[in-house]
């Protein structure tokens, strides 16, 4: 053996032999055990190979040569540097030429790239070189140096061999983006697919690299944006459509500017109905709403609503309309699904009125409005401790 590694039936094989039997081959046990193969990791076998070495050492004189200490197959820590370092245009080739010296070396890296993201890393590098060599938007030596990226990322993804898996995974992930942002990784993905991820599924990492995603803020990228749409136009003939600017996400000054006209009675209403209109369009907004104290405004109105209705110190039309006001607000905060923080500062700011409030409309809220009383319920249900 010139490289020993142990699979997880407890097997010791030759790195190579064992490589073609799993990955070529697609064999799925072990050869001696006929054991399911649990984990494709294959562990260096330390021992087993310089007892080999030494033994080729002792026997140098019947013409046995010693077999180099293989090198290690890559790492995720070491491909994740290559993505970083490839955000330098200037870098873009190097780090290629040196992902496809890996994925030649053995199978092991092959599996490892697939892994790590690689063939996301390429799909983003092959749709973003094509939409800049079709639009004729660089220099002819730039455009040259682009269609070269792209041609090599592309013979790399060729070379990966894919699973099937990992395939269908790549061509759900890289549809035409309408909406490109960028995340604190560096990375760019459609709007509501990473939002998806991030907000629906409560995804903590980049879904390429798995590093922690520091900060949830998703940052337009405009220039992305602008290749793709000129990329479109430029197939209009194909049936291709350009996809329009996206509308940007709620700013926190809009927010208080909403907040501040709804101190008028008259106001509050419709102040309400585009605080919600807001908070369906993407879950960015209902992000951005929950930092600017979104919470805090609508847990108010149900308070100040609830007293006014409880108290009859209105005329009957002025009651129902602060019944719908109440109603409204309950529904947009449900809408919000706040995190588990804001909704104990929420409970920690209002206390016992709060929890008061929406149990008053629980009860009425069936007769009062279409409000579901389960809405009422479910905040109280997501506040208790």
């Amino acid at each position: 053996m010139k490289d020993p590694v142990t699979i997880s039936s407890g097997i010791t094989y030759d790195r190579e032999s064992i490589e073609k039997w799993m990955f070529s081959r697609n064999k799925s046990t072990c050869p001696v055990t006929r054991q399911v193969i649990s984990d494709s990791e294959l562990t260096p076998n330390i021992t087993v190979r310089r007892l080999i070495q030494s033994w080729c050492i002792l026997h140098a004189s019947h013409g046995i040569e010693r077999y180099p200490t293989p090198k290690a197959p890559i790492s995720k820590p070491q491909l994740l540097k290559i993505f970083k370092d490839a955000k330098s245009p200037q870098m873009q080739l190097k780090c290629l030429q040196r992902l496809k010296s890996i994925a030649f070396e053995n199978e092991t890296n092959k599996i490892c790239m697939e892994k790590a993201g690689t063939a996301e890393f390429l799909a983003s590098l092959i749709i973003v070189k094509k939409i800049m060599v079709e639009s004729s938007i660089e220099e002819s030596e730039d455009l040259f140096e682009s269609a070269r990226i792209r041609d090599e990322a592309l013979s790399i993804l060729a070379h990966l061999q894919l699973s099937e898996s990992s395939l269908k995974s790549l061509l759900r992930n890289n549809e035409i983006m309408k909406d490109p942002v960028t995340i604190s990784s560096g990375i760019t993905y459609d709007r509501e697919s990473i939002e998806k991820w991030m907000f629906s599924r409560n995804k903590s990492t980049c879904p390429v690299t798995r590093q922690v995603i520091s900060d949830s803020e998703l940052t337009p990228n405009i220039t992305v944006r602008r290749l793709i749409q000129s990329w479109c136009v430029l197939h209009a003939s194909h049936g291709i459509e350009r996809y329009p600017t996206p509308k940007a996400p709620i700013s926190k000054p809009q927010l208080l500017k909403i907040f501040k006209d709804a101190k008028s009675p008259q106001m509050q209403l419709k102040c309400l109905q585009r605080l919600k209109s807001i908070a369906f369009e993407n879950e960015t907004n209902k992000i951005c709403m929950e930092k600017a104290g979104t919470a805090e405004f609508l847990a108010s109105l149900i308070i100040v609503k609830k007293i006014m209705v409880e108290s009859s110190i209105e005329e009957s039309e002025d009651l129902s309309e602060s019944a719908r006001i109440r109603d409204e607000a309950l529904s947009i905060l449900v809408h919000l699904q706040l995190s588990e923080s804001s909704l104990k500062s929420l409970l920690r700011n209002n206390g016992d009125q709060f929890i008061e409030s929406l149990t008053h409309t629980i009860q009425r809220g069936s007769y009062e409005s279409s409000l579901s009383p389960s809405s009422g319920t479910m905040v109280i249900n997501s506040s208790s401790p």
